[in-house]
């Protein structure tokens, strides 16, 4: 399950504004919070919106999850981002704090 559940986070950095908003609204709080070395948001409008941003820079690319470990509300994942031709542009891991019920409370990542 916590496999499945960043997969498709992570693929709702490529989908279109709609389709991450459901993805987002699915999986997250109200008040998610995300944080990387390049910005600080909270709200699930602001993060879509960098998604977009995101998507802007670096088009034609997508995530892929190494792997993910999870225990007491707390998650993290390694992650790969990948060209369309599926050479790799970045690594990273991000951590997230989840709810009692597994929604994602707050993302950050380091790359």
């Amino acid at each position: 399950m916590p496999q499945e559940k960043w997969d498709r986070y992570s693929a709702s950095w490529s989908q279109p504004e709609a389709d991450r908003n459901a993805v987002l609204a699915e999986l997250a709080t109200l008040d998610v919070a995300y944080t990387d070395p390049t910005t600080a948001l909270e709200g699930p409008g602001a993060f879509s919106a960098y998604m977009g941003e995101f998507q802007q820079q670096f088009p034609g690319t997508q995530f892929q999850i190494i792997d993910v470990r999870e225990h007491h509300e707390q998650s993290l994942a390694n992650w790969k981002l990948v060209d369309g031709a599926g050479e790799v542009v970045m690594l990273g891991t991000s951590h997230a704090r989840l709810t009692p019920e597994g929604k994602f409370r707050s993302f950050t990542g380091f790359f």
